[in-house]
């Protein structure tokens, strides 16, 4: 094994563990957003008049969370294929 081959399948196993770092941290966002969502939609207030500020708030607050989880999943795909390329180019070092 080449040492170019060495260092692409480090860096490809360090990439993975970052993916699979980033990959629990998108769950507990979502998991966040899904509670944030959940007290929104158990919250009543009369026909016509806005919601009340802790309502909208958690509704802001699922907003946020669910681009911030839309962010973390790029950057998850974004890793992936990065790996692959990197495992791909240690095959060429056969």
């Amino acid at each position: 094994m080449s040492s170019q081959q060495d260092k692409r399948t480090a860096l490809a196993k360090r990439l993975t563990s970052q993916t699979i770092q980033l990959t629990a941290l998108n769950a507990s966002i979502n998991k966040l957003r899904k509670q944030e969502l959940n007290h929104a939609q158990h919250q009543t207030w009369p026909y016509g008049q806005t919601p009340d500020k802790d309502t909208t708030t958690s509704i802001h607050t699922a907003t946020e969370l669910t681009l911030t989880s839309t962010h973390i999943t790029n950057a998850i795909n974004q890793l992936n294929a990065l790996a692959a390329m990197l495992n791909e180019g240690s095959a060429y070092d056969e």
